[in-house]
């Protein structure tokens, strides 16, 4: 079974923010809100009429009224502060209310209420709201509800092996697509794809909700970054960010030719190295709103606090089919099956850019990616054990 939720390109603007969103009716009156799909975050909020600030009543924002809807119920009004690293912080409180996105499979979900959120970033987002997508049940903590997690254990996605999320974006057209459960084979080429197999950002414990894969080659026409970084592709972010040393030496190595990043990560489907080229044409952007409208820019930005990683949003998924993938694990009655992290499948599609430079000589499919995904897991899985074991 599966769920497409249609998902639109607002502005790109210069925030670090992805500008795809996805439409959700929330509560009794279905209002509807632009929701964030976002594998670079554990986290469930919406805008509610709590907060006043100008990023929170600006034209356009749509704010949630708990009081108007009759299936609403409040968790904990404590004010609880939520970090948005460079972007800030917000202050929310937990309430609990039915989600449908796509109108269709309404779901009981817990999510935060923003009470409080202000500066520059906040007021460009073109979101109302976001939904995290993160890597696993374990990784999603307690705080509120993990919405992949919720759809498994209420049957929306059926009994399929593939409870996965598969994003289809095209900048010229604005128009995109999540698929939630399955794969769409006509949109990607299926012998030009390539495999970042999970492995948890370990260095800093409390964001190992996001999907990477390590570690990475990063060079430009021939100079080498860094061999060691961990790269994350993440739904929810516009740029490349990351570590500042890596950014500071990215944009000093593309200027003034603006030549491809090539980040070698992963595996091919023959056994090769994973192999991906960024060009300048996706890299470079024209701000369309906001600070800085009108310029071209490269997308570079560095952050604080997350040592040896490269995270990259839109300006190279626009140009991929990309593929999250879970493993279901059996639980319990009481709490349902569980999802882990596998990994994530990057494929060409038809009329575009060869961003993944691997190819092989038969097409993948579905059947093919999850024989891939589960015998890399299990290797990883004996090998984590034997180092476990070893250390006993």
């Amino acid at each position: 079974m599966t769920i497409t939720i249609p998902m639109i390109r607002g502005p790109y603007q210069d925030n670090g923010a992805s500008p795809w969103s996805g439409l959700a009716q929330v509560g009794s009156t279905g209002l509807t809100m632009k929701m964030a799909l976002d594998t670079g975050t554990n986290l469930f909020w919406v805008t509610s009429t709590l907060c006043t600030t100008q990023a929170c009543t600006m034209p356009g924002r749509v704010q949630f009224d708990p009081n108007t809807s009759s299936t609403f119920s409040w968790i904990d009004q404590t004010p609880t502060k939520i970090n948005y690293g460079p972007w800030g912080s917000m202050m929310a409180e937990k309430g609990s209310d039915t989600i449908s996105i796509n109108n269709a499979n309404p779901q009981g979900c817990e999510f935060y209420l923003a009470t409080n959120y202000g500066g520059a970033k906040f007021e460009e987002v073109d979101w109302d709201g976001c939904i995290g997508f993160p890597s696993g049940t374990r990784q999603a903590g307690t705080e509120v509800t993990f919405y992949m997690q919720q759809l498994i254990d209420s049957g929306a996605l059926g009994s399929s092996d593939l409870p996965w999320a598969a994003f289809d974006w095209d900048a010229s057209t604005k128009q995109g697509s999540c698929e939630l459960g399955d794969v769409d084979n006509s949109k990607f080429i299926s012998s030009e794809g390539m495999y970042l197999p999970y492995d948890a950002y370990k260095l800093v414990p409390s964001v190992d909700y996001i999907w990477t894969s390590g570690p990475a080659n990063v060079s430009v026409a021939g100079t080498e970054i860094t061999d060691k970084a961990i790269f994350c592709p993440d739904t929810g972010s516009s740029r490349f960010k990351g570590d500042p040393n890596y950014i500071k030496a990215l944009l000093a190595a593309i200027s003034p030719n603006h030549d491809p990043v090539d980040i070698e990560v992963g595996m091919g489907f023959d056994g090769s190295t994973g192999a991906l080229s960024v060009t300048s044409s996706m890299y470079m952007q024209t701000i369309e709103k906001g600070q800085n409208a009108g310029k071209t820019m490269p997308q570079f930005a560095p952050m604080d606090g997350v040592p040896n990683l490269l995270l990259v949003g839109s300006v190279l998924l626009d140009n991929v089919y990309s593929i999250y993938c879970y493993m279901r694990t059996p639980g319990t009655a009481q709490y349902g099956d569980s999802l882990e992290p596998m990994g994530v499948f990057l494929f060409n599609k038809p009329g575009g850019p060869k961003v993944v430079q691997n190819t092989v000589g038969k097409d993948i499919d579905a059947d093919e990616m999850l024989r891939i995904a589960t015998e890399e897991f299990d290797s990883r899985f004996a090998a984590n054990k034997a180092i476990h074991e070893g250390a006993e």
